[in-house]
């Protein structure tokens, strides 16, 4: 088994757009009808995208990972990875709030 290299892989260009997609989803919410513009426990769209991506990059955390069977990481594939994984998040958040 070869380790997974995130060389190729702009961190902070994904950082920066996993924030905007979690404002606009945000901002769809608020669109709908929703009131609250910050997320229940008062996280902001950025905290959440922080937390996803930091959830990526954490070694011991297990839950949100890279899989071999994608190929090698590029940015725009781990910034399509990350937004499913912050898209489910986030509905998980309005959910339990």
């Amino acid at each position: 088994m070869t380790e997974t290299s995130f060389v190729a892989v702009d961190f902070e260009e994904v950082l920066g757009r996993l924030t905007l997609h979690a404002l606009n989803l945000n901002g769809a919410m608020v669109c709908v009808g929703l009131k609250e513009k910050v997320l229940p426990g008062g996280d902001s769209a950025a905290d959440l995208a922080q937390t996803t991506l930091l959830k990526f990059l954490d070694l011991q955390d297990t839950s949100v990972k890279w899989n071999e069977q994608k190929g090698q990481p590029t940015t725009s594939g781990v910034l399509a990875y990350l937004r499913k994984v912050l898209t489910r998040d986030f509905l998980d958040l309005k959910k339990s709030g």
